[in-house]
């Protein structure tokens, strides 16, 4: 069984994806919802979400507070322990999440 996902970063929204409900620990039932928050601003800054599901809450820091470098990159919402919700990763998000990386790339430059 498969629900819709939601993805708004930095208040915009950047689409939504149709999940299984399979979570990334292959259990039966609904895969987490994930809400993005930075420990530098105390603010949430993105979210990944399901209706009405739990959210999992993830500590990165927001794109606006990169100066705090020990992150790979800051502002990305890549979760590498759950491939399936990468792999559901709209256009839009896509997009964001490259820049991303571009960004991290080019301050090393």
């Amino acid at each position: 069984m498969s629900s819709p996902m939601t993805f708004v970063i930095e208040g915009k929204y950047l689409g939504t994806t149709v999940r299984s409900q399979i979570d990334a620990y292959n259990n039966s039932g609904r895969a987490r919802s994930y809400a993005f928050f930075c420990p530098w601003c105390y603010r949430i800054w993105a979210v990944a979400a399901f209706p009405k599901a739990f959210a999992q809450v993830m500590s990165v820091s927001c794109k606006a507070c990169r100066r705090h470098r020990y992150e790979n990159p800051a502002g990305s919402i890549h979760i590498p322990f759950d491939p399936d919700y990468v792999a559901a990763f709209p256009d839009a998000v896509l997009r964001w999440e490259i820049q991303r990386h571009c960004d991290y790339l080019e301050q090393y430059e």
